[in-house]
Parts: structure tokens; sequence; C-alpha cells
């Protein structure tokens, strides 16, 4: 299981929202199991991209502007992408596990900000957490 993190800051000059964008490639067959969860096909065993909750919802696209892979020099063919995008002002977190060996059940992943540190739990068919420090290795917290 990984638990990933993305932070982007921005310093707005207008003072008004901006929009962030995140793109996932996995290059083999994808499914949406539910609105945040994505079933990974790959040859041996189905793995999880599970997203945190977000106002706009992921979009599962191939082709346009991001659902693309080129398996040699020249060729350029469509291939699944999952895209987010999110509003915010200063910092804009996006929140993401990958399950190898998933469970055959959605999850869901929940990002919880408190001072300076950032929580991820993970519930459904798994129950775990990750807190993040501004510094330092993140710390696995076992739920129950």
């Amino acid at each position: 299981m990984l638990f990933i993190l993305d932070q982007v800051e921005c310093r707005n000059d207008d003072g008004g929202p901006w929009l962030a964008e995140q793109a996932w490639h996995p290059g083999v067959p994808v499914t949406q199991e539910s609105l945040e969860c994505f079933r990974i096909a790959t040859p041996r065993t189905p793995s999880l991209l599970v997203l945190d909750h977000s106002d706009e919802a992921p979009e599962l696209i191939e082709g346009g502007d991001f659902g693309w892979k080129s398996p040699s020099f020249g060729v350029k063919e469509a291939a699944a992408a999952i895209v987010r995008r999110r509003r915010g002002q200063g910092v804009v977190r996006f929140g993401a596990a990958v399950i190898f060996s998933a469970p055959p059940v959605p999850c869901v992943l929940t990002l919880t900000c408190a001072k300076d540190e950032v929580e991820m739990s993970l519930s459904g068919g798994l129950n775990e957490s990750v807190i993040f420090h501004p510094a330092g290795m993140p710390r696995h917290r076992p739920l129950w």
C-alpha cells in the first residue's frame, strides 16, 4: 500500500481561487468502482487507486488532452487517464492511496488537516491511516 500526498502552493496576486489539476496514467485498463475509487487491472493482480473526496468528481477518460500513451517513438494511442481538478487558495492538497493486491470492495480515502499535520484515512475494505508531518517521515496509524 502506498499513500501519496501532493501539496501545491500558489501565490495568486488577485487573491481569488485558482485551479490545480492532477492526472494519473496507469498504462493498463481501468474501471471506476465508485466515485473516487478506480480498479487498475494489471496482468498479475488488480490494484486500487483511491482518491480523497473532492467537490469536483474525477474523470476517467481516454484520448482528449490527457488520455494518451506512446508505446514507441512517433506512435500515439488512446489510453485510460484519471483527471481531477481542485480549486483553492494558498495550498491545495490531493490525497491518494494505491492498494496493491486490493480487496474486491471499493475503499474511501479521507483527508484531514489539523495544525501542521495532514492525516489520510482509508476505510472500506481496509482500515489504515497515515499522518504526514511538515518535516520527517509520515507515521502509520492502524485504525481498529
